[in-house]
């Protein structure tokens, strides 16, 4: 079995079966990142990777997970500040507040028929 040392957040330098490796690729800018499940303590994490090591990832076996970036990402308008903690906070806070939190979305105008 072939293993790949890497350095897993809680456990510190591990080294990990290729089984529990797999190669995202991203379609949009060719960038890689490996997610690792530490066999050890059972945390997934990523790390990014450069092309030399993709490469050679590819050739001892690791699994590739091509995948692109979902349109949502580029759709809020620029005009837009980034949504403030604050204001997630204030989200919650009425979420948790409300008997029936469908009632704090607006009621669809349907057209006179």
């Amino acid at each position: 079995m072939t293993f790949i040392t890497t350095d897993c957040p809680g456990c510190g330098e591990v080294e990990i079966p290729l089984g529990d490796v797999t190669l995202r690729v991203c379609e949009d800018d060719d960038s890689a990142r490996c997610a690792i499940r530490c066999v050890h303590c059972g945390a997934r994490f990523s790390k990014r990777v450069e092309d030399g090591m993709s490469l050679l990832l590819v050739a001892v076996g690791v699994e590739v997970d091509p995948w692109t970036r979902p349109a949502e990402v580029d759709e809020r308008p620029l005009h837009l500040s980034p949504i403030a903690l604050e204001e997630i906070e204030q989200f919650v806070s009425s979420l948790r507040a409300a008997d029936n939190p469908l009632s704090l979305l607006p009621s669809p105008e349907w057209p006179a028929v």
